[in-house]
């Protein structure tokens, strides 16, 4: 499987947009808009909606956003206007603080340790006032720019790219997952929700589902290949120490000397491989002659 932040720049790199809607060679994701988002968050109704009227609205009654920032410091008397307007979030009082980090997320920011002065209004609207913004559209519109930003860079001067999990979330919605029936819809609960049918607790319980099933089928989508069960890389490193056995629903690796072996799925992710010639390389191996070592003195 490709490495999580490869995966996001490949994706990056082949996608085209027409209008709204994202699609990757044959694969035509979800429309990329707030109707759809909604329903894969499942974000309530919104009551306020962010825009040039609101903003010249909140602008008369609260001129200087500086006052605001000062009410919501935890020690207003050491509250320091800043010439970059750039606030640290820790000093906040913490009815602010968990909004402020979503707002990070939210715009796509490096740094999700400081509070942007121009969202100083959707912070007042939803602490203050307990009404919820139309975080769809806002979330919309920071995609599509920061999609636009990396795609229409110059080739090697490429932005960073900070908004990688919703671009994903979208990914999956596209995706059909079928032998462990699983596919987004919009009648289906949160796409976060699907996801921690796999990866909470009871993922030892879908393990071989996720290496045998999900990983090759996401690998397909992406690249319209099947990815070998063994990379390259993978079978260069086990060669040395020992070997490597493709059974039809398992494989092995073998480490020379060693009689103790793990059935690993079907597709073994290069980590995977690493820890099982760890595992037999220094567990059933040297620890196991100190052991002996010990025991005949």
């Amino acid at each position: 499987m490709l490495p999580y932040t490869y995966m996001v720049s490949w994706v990056l790199d082949q996608i085209e947009k027409y209008g709204r809607i994202l699609k990757i060679d044959t694969i035509v994701l979800i429309s990329c808009s707030a109707t759809n988002y909604h329903s894969i968050y499942k974000l309530p109704p919104p009551v306020v909606k962010l825009d040039d009227a609101f903003m010249k609205v909140f602008a008369s009654k609260r001129e200087n956003f500086e006052e605001c920032l000062r009410e919501w410091w935890y020690k207003e008397d050491e509250f320091k206007t800043k010439t970059i307007r750039l606030y640290p979030i820790q000093h906040f009082h913490p009815a602010y603080q968990d909004v402020a980090v979503m707002m990070c997320r939210l715009f796509g920011v490096k740094n999700c340790n400081l509070f942007r002065r121009e969202w100083t209004p959707i912070m007042h609207i939803v602490v203050e006032e307990g009404n919820i913004m139309n975080w769809a559209n806002i979330l919309v519109a920071n995609l599509l720019n920061a999609i636009r930003r990396r795609k229409y860079a110059p080739r090697g001067q490429e932005p960073p790219f900070y908004m990688a999990a919703y671009l994903l979330d979208l990914v999956c919605t596209a995706i059909h997952f079928l032998e462990i029936k699983l596919q987004w819809g919009s009648g289906s609960p949160a796409i976060h929700e699907m996801f921690q049918v796999m990866w909470t607790n009871r993922y030892p319980v879908h393990f071989y589902f996720i290496c045998n099933m999900i990983m090759p089928q996401v690998f397909q989508a992406l690249n319209g290949i099947l990815p070998s069960r063994l990379s390259i890389e993978a079978r260069n490193a086990i060669q040395s120490p020992g070997h490597w056995y493709l059974e039809e629903l398992f494989t092995i690796i073998r480490v020379v000397g060693n009689k103790v072996v793990h059935y690993l799925p079907w597709f073994v992710p290069d980590r995977l491989v690493v820890r099982e010639i760890a595992f037999q390389t220094a567990y059933c191996g040297a620890i196991a002659c100190l052991t002996k070592h010990q025991k005949g003195t």
